[in-house]
């Protein structure tokens, strides 16, 4: 499962956040028989998980039967921020994606990433409390639900922004980060 602004997708306007076409989620299987990749085809194919707003940037379970995304809401004017939706999936049929409300009144909340046990969910928010721009943040889940959202601190996060987290099996955390020294833009960093 990937993100792709590819001639398929839903939304066909441009987005007023990356200035390039809409984005939504595309699947691709290897085909083991001819050892490669399969056509990349919609996520789903009743569009309940891309609409014509953006998706992108999503974490699934272990299972596969519960997913985690991103969405980009517009109204004719201005982006209305990036919020993080919720799904399941039966049988390869996706339910109505639900907000996931991790963050409260911030404009964002993006890039989800399940840990190993699915008991945190790690993702990107610009609200009160970091370190400037966008940084990572971690919320534990309680009740069925993800709450009370920790900054990872600035061993992680800088003045700039840190984006699309992921943690390995082993507990390291990938990100990508535009203010620590590398090669310019995003550079993908590791955390252990």
């Amino acid at each position: 499962i990937f993100t792709s602004s590819r001639k398929a997708v839903t939304g066909k306007r441009q987005s007023m956040i990356t200035g390039q076409g809409y984005t939504d989620l595309f699947r691709s299987t290897f085909g083991v028989q001819k050892q490669k990749w399969e056509e990349p085809k919609l996520l789903d194919e009743n569009l309940i998980v891309n609409t014509e707003d953006e998706e992108g940037a999503a974490t699934l379970s272990s299972t596969g039967e519960q997913m985690i995304f991103t969405r980009c809401r517009y109204d004719k004017n201005q982006p209305l921020g990036a919020e993080l939706y919720s799904t399941s999936q039966s049988r390869g049929s996706f339910s109505e994606a639900t907000r996931v409300d991790v963050v409260g009144d911030s404009i964002i909340a993006a890039h989800p990433a399940y840990n190993e046990t699915e008991t945190v969910l790690y993702f990107v928010s610009d609200m009160e409390g970091g370190y400037g721009g966008k940084d990572i943040w971690k919320a534990e889940k309680k009740g069925g639900s993800f709450a009370n959202p920790v900054n990872l601190g600035d061993t992680i996060n800088t003045p700039g922004d840190e984006m699309f987290p992921y943690v390995r099996d082993n507990g390291e955390l990938y990100f990508a980060s535009n203010y620590r020294l590398g090669m310019g833009g995003f550079d993908i960093f590791v955390a252990t």
